[in-house]
């Protein structure tokens, strides 16, 4: 399956970020007409393909896997991202963990 959706990306990191419930409501959304069996299962999310070539894609005619394959960026890492707000925090709190 292929999103048209746009992340956050950081250039100094080369990095892009997206957030976990946006990235599932929207492979819910795609899914659910088709096979709603499989919304909320496993994923893998292995890269980033050409706007150009995702566009073309949405046409009737579509376009083969094949061809769309070699314009797919695959990602090298996958990290976890944890955010934790600053501030001050009584001492006895434990950082949030999810």
């Amino acid at each position: 399956m292929a999103l048209g959706k746009t992340c956050r990306y950081c250039s100094p990191c080369e990095i892009v970020m997206v957030h976990r419930n946006e990235l599932e409501a929207e492979i819910a959304r795609g899914l659910s007409p088709v096979a709603p069996e499989v919304v909320g299962s496993d994923y893998l999310v292995f890269g980033t393909i050409e706007k150009k070539i995702w566009q073309q894609g949405l046409g009737s005619s579509g376009k083969p896997i094949a061809e769309i394959l070699r314009h797919v960026a695959d990602f090298k890492h996958h990290y976890d991202l944890q955010y934790e707000p600053g501030g001050w925090h009584p001492v006895a709190r434990e950082p949030r963990r999810e």
